[in-house]
Parts: C-alpha cells; structure tokens; sequence
C-alpha cells in the first residue's frame, strides 16, 4: 500500500486541502500573551535558559552542555548519583545552612511526639480534617469544596460574556480568510456566530472538579520518573 503521505510526480498538491480549524481557540486565548507585558519587557523564549540560572561546569561536561538540560537530555546515571550522594559545594549561590544537612526521614510518630496531645481534646484536628487526610482526593476538596468551584465557574462564565463580541470577531475574520482559499466555504454572518456562542452551556462546580481532576492527572503521571530523582 502506497505512504499517503508522500505524493507522486503526476500528483497535484492543489488537488488536497489541508484542515484548517475555525475554532477561536485553537490558539489557547483570542488575545496574545504579548499584550501582558510592559513595553520594556522582553518576550520569554520557553525553551531558552534564564540569565541568572547557574549551572556548575562539571556538571555542564559530565552531561554535554547547557543544551543537552534544555532538551532533557540527562543521563539517569548522574541523576541517581545525585539522588544518593546529593549536589556538589555550590560555588555560584550562597547556601541557607539548612541546604547542607543530610536529610533524615521522620517517623511516622513524630507529630504526636514533638507536640504531645495535639489530637486529644479540643485542641486536637477535627474528625472531619482527619477523615479528609486518609486520601488525597479528601485533602484536596477538604481545601477546595465543591462550593468554591461553583464560585470559579461564575466569573468564567462573566469573562466569556464580557468577551464574547471580540470572541465572534475573531472567528469571523477566521471563516473569511478559510474562505478565500475555499471557494465552497461558507462565512457565518456575525450575528449566527454569536447566536451559536450564546447557546454554550454555562460552567457548573461539578465541571470545574472534573477539569482539575484531570489536569492534576495529566501533569503528575509524565512526571513520575523524574520526581523519582528528588
């Protein structure tokens, strides 16, 4: 079977359309990021190294340069050796005495302890604080209950109203330009584009929940590895 991917010699590239999305946000925002900085400010290149961010050069050799960090490209071997024989003396940074102490793991009684009767009494956690530390998801919504989400989602909904015009414009000017490269494409006036935005359904606590669930998910699980190295 033939690589779709690849066209022939009697093959015209005009003859296939590439998808081009509509979609306002396929941009993540309608406005630019560049908007929030002052105009004095120089734009901050994600995969670029900070000024002030100090490397040893032993470390710098041992692993290839600053480019090989910037990639993630760091061999596991060092890495574990850090992780059992700690950092070199740092010599770029001033060190809080605290940072040269071996760490030791407490015991599990240390809380009751060093502060004797501190779960006696009145003076002591509530059953519902310690119903809440048996899981992290209980933590969680111990701090954040379900309440407070409600009270997130009413001013996302504000901001999508209030933003709503620009919201339609952006889309518009969209269609236009998908139009001009697709003659059989056709532009909704303005009016049907925001009549079809008015009909989205407003966030409710359970969704915001939902969200932050998943975005907690989607960011501690491709971290596993490295958050074995600490």
């Amino acid at each position: 079977m033939q690589n779709p991917n690849i066209a022939l010699a009697n093959e015209n590239q005009n003859d296939y359309m590439r998808l081009d999305s509509d979609d306002d946000t396929e941009d993540a925002s309608v406005f630019s990021d560049d908007d929030d900085r002052g105009p004095s400010e120089a734009a901050f290149e994600s995969n670029g190294i900070a000024p002030d961010l100090h490397f040893d050069p032993e470390l710098l050799n041992a692993i290839g340069g600053v480019t090989e960090i910037s990639r993630g490209n760091v061999d596991k071997t060092l890495l574990s050796d850090i992780k059992f024989n700690g950092w070199t003396d740092p010599s770029n940074v001033t060190p809080c005495p605290y940072m040269d102490e071996p760490y030791e793991a407490r015991p599990d009684s240390w809380m009751s302890e060093d502060y004797p009767g501190i779960y006696d009494g009145d003076y002591g956690s509530t059953p519902g604080a310690l119903n809440a530390a048996e899981t992290p998801a209980c933590a969680f919504f111990r701090l954040a209950p379900p309440g407070m989400c409600e009270t997130i989602a009413g001013p996302s909904d504000d901001y999508f109203e209030a933003n709503l015009d620009k919201r339609v414009a952006v889309q518009h000017a969209k269609q236009q330009a998908r139009s001009r490269k697709h003659r059989d494409f056709q532009v909704q006036p303005p009016e049907q584009i925001k009549d079809a935005h008015k009909r989205t359904p407003e966030l409710s606590g359970r969704e915001m929940c939902v969200f932050i669930g998943l975005l907690t998910a989607s960011t501690i699980a491709p971290k596993k590895e490295k958050f074995e190295h600490h």
